[in-house]
This record gives C-alpha cells, structure tokens and sequence, in this order.
C-alpha cells in the first residue's frame, strides 16, 4: 500500500495498533512494514474469527439466514467484542473520547454503532473527523445475516469520500448517499478498518448482488464487504503473533527486554511429579481457565471445553524445546491455612499442572516466598524433561501479561 492509498498506515502508527490489540511489537523492530503489515491482518482475522467463521475462500450472505432479533443486535455485538474486564472499565470512561492508542477499542465502537443504527432503521452512514472533515468512509448497511445465534454479519456497501475544492465533506456525502448520520472518529481508526472492510471485500464471491435496493451500492466506487464483532485477541494468538525468531532464550523480537529479566538470576529446578495434571484428591475432576481479558465468546467462553473439561495424567510434549517461556502459576482462590498446590500453564495452555508441595518440598517453598502471598505470578521457565523444569523465581517479567 502507498501512502496515498486510503488504508496506507505508516509504520509507526501500525507499530499502534497492534499495540492497542494487545499485540506490542517494539518500535526498534528491525522488522519489514510488509511483515508487521502481514501481523496486523493476521490479527485482525483472529479478532474477528474468520478462521472459524469463513473456512474457505469466500463467504456467501446468500446462505446464511437473516438476523432475526434486530433488536437485540448491539447487545449480541458489545457481548462478543468485549471482555469481562472490558465490560468493567467501559462503565468507567465517564464519556472520555478515544485515543489513537484505542484504535481496536474505537473500530468496537464503529460497528456497535451500525448495529445500533440498523436496529434504529438508518442505514445510510459515514465516518470522518469532525475537526478535519478532510475524508470519510461512506457505509450503506444493505443486511444483516446470523453466522450462527450469537453472532451477526453487517453486509454493507463502502467507499472512501474526499472533500474537494469548493465542496465540502457534508456536500459530497450527500451527492453518494443522500441523508446520512456521520460519527466522529480518529484517522488511524477509519484507516484499520478500511483494511478489514477491504479483507473482508475479498471474501464476498464475485458474483453476488445485494438485493434490488441495494444494487447502485456495489458499483463503480462502491465496494460491498461484511463486517463482523471484532472481539478481543485470546491470549494464545497474542502469544504467536508477538514472538518471532529473534532472541535466543525466549525467542522473541521482544528478546532483549525480556531477556534483561533473566540477567542475573537464579534458576530452581523443580520436579512437578509423574502425572501432574491428575486433579487433587480434595479438588472436582475439571479446572475452569476463563480469562477475564478475553471475549466472552469463542475460547473465553463458560461452556468451552477448553476452559472446564475433565483432566489427564499425561504431560504434553514440549513446544517450547530449549527457549524460555513464561508460566503463570495460580493460588486457589478459595480455602486457607498453609498453601499446599498451585496451578500452573504457559500463555499456549500447552499444559496445565497441578503441583503440590508434598511432591517438591523445597522447590515449592521458593515458589511461595517468590509468590509473597498474591493469588498469581508469572515466571521464566525452562523445560528439562517430562518431570522437572527450571524457573527463575527471584526475577518477574518487566511487562506483566494479562493472562
């Protein structure tokens, strides 16, 4: 994409928007903005979940059933676009407007604000920068489809608008759409989600149409796409997409930081025990992973089997090989006296052990010191064989992750 191009985002400002999709990226990468390009749409397709969604190459709306429940749409959207702690801090903004750095937050705003304005019966819209009123995209909602109960697609027409000399913005937009509400939004905003809307454009088989009054809205500027909720990225997306071959202890472009947590640190090797992902004898057959940064939807949710099934024995094999990774280990949240288990897992949840200080007496004592009574912390960890690894307790990660 060229700089003239309507979704050209410059290096720095893509450096942005990962960061505000959880996906922080150093700004010093040495990376190519085609490669961080390729990240952001690699993200963008797990946000919205076209792996699961859309399997093949093209999605028809002609197959799928019309969204029945109208108006339950934006409430069926902020669900599967936010998490619980989303849900949290939303009802603390207090009205504040977005930052670049919201850029995913404000795109969530976008197309909660089309579901709201669908169920309202206006489906003429555009978005622009209420100061500049330089450029806008123009959106015609031609339809809602049900992907499945809870989860709508927006099919629209779109085209990027641009004042001109003597005519301004108002002006042109009523020449391509007529009477039409506009919503204020930040460029980087319009320009990421001109890169989704012109993804998803591919998608939509040559030779559909939309409907007959929807027709002069897939010609010449036009373009039809879809859009769908785009939710927050589940951890274990967020830890392929920022690590790369780089650093040799971690494996991350990120390595040089998160190496300078290890420098000088001291490695306990601890022995988790033949079969430590069988529960404990005091604790039910299953073990619940929800994770209140991720969607309610899809791998965050209650039911998903994934987050409370029944237990094994066996220890996975080893996807980490010889680098490091970070492990979260987890106090129960219920109970008292003297801390006799935790529960440990990597970001992948590759494994998930229960371990027990009746099984390594004296590595867990120096994990219970390190862990200083909090409920969790997160440590470097090396795996030396099925039943022991080393972790360096007396060193915490720099940058928290929010797993």
């Amino acid at each position: 994409m060229a700089p003239g191009d309507p979704d050209y985002i410059s290096k720095d400002d893509l450096f942005t928007v990962l960061a505000s999709m959880k996906l922080p990226l150093p700004r010093s990468s040495k990376m190519s903005t085609e490669d961080i390009s390729k990240r952001l749409k690699d993200g963008l397709n797990v946000s919205q979940r076209t792996g699961v969604y859309i399997p093949g190459d093209f999605l028809d709306p002609t197959e799928l059933k019309d969204w029945v429940d109208v108006d339950e749409l934006p409430s069926t959207i902020a669900i599967f676009q936010n998490s619980p702690m989303d849900s949290f801090e939303e009802r603390m903004r207090l009205n504040r407007r977005r930052t670049s750095e919201e850029t995913l937050k404000e795109m969530q705003d976008m197309i909660l604000w089309m579901g709201i304005k669908w169920k309202d019966g206006v489906t003429s819209l555009y978005f622009c920068d209420p100061a500049a009123e330089d450029w806008a995209i123009a959106v015609k909602l031609l339809a809602v489809y049900a992907i499945d109960n809870d989860t709508p697609l927006l099919v629209l027409g779109y085209r990027y608008v641009a004042a001109i000399h003597n005519k301004p913005l108002k002006a042109q937009i009523t020449d391509v759409l007529g009477v039409a509400e506009a919503a204020g939004t930040h460029e980087l905003s319009r320009r990421t989600l001109l890169r989704v809307l012109n993804m998803n454009a591919k998608k939509v088989p040559p030779a559909y149409e939309p409907g007959t009054s929807g027709k002069k809205f897939a010609k010449k500027k036009w373009k039809v796409s879809f859009l769908l909720p785009l939710g927050p990225l589940p951890m274990t997306e967020i830890g392929r997409l920022t690590t790369a071959a780089g650093c040799e202890v971690c494996g991350s472009i990120k390595g040089v930081s998160r190496c300078n947590d290890l420098e000088g640190g001291t490695w306990t090797t601890i022995d988790i025990g033949s079969r430590p992902s069988i529960p404990l004898d005091d604790m039910p057959g299953f073990m619940t992973m929800m994770n209140f940064h991720e969607s309610w939807r899809g791998r965050n949710a209650l039911d998903h089997p994934g987050n409370t099934h029944e237990t094994s024995g066996d220890i996975p094999a080893n996807i980490h090989g010889s680098k490091a990774f970070l492990v979260k280990f987890q106090v129960a949240m219920v109970g008292g006296g003297r801390l006799d288990h935790m529960l440990m897992y990597d970001r992948q949840r590759s494994f998930r052990i229960h371990w027990t200080r009746s099984g390594d007496p004296d590595g867990f004592t120096v994990a219970e010191t390190a862990a200083a009574g909090t409920s969790k912390m997160y440590r470097w960890c090396k795996r030396l064989d099925d039943k022991k690894m080393s972790v360096c307790f007396d060193r915490e990660p720099e940058q928290l992750p929010a797993w």
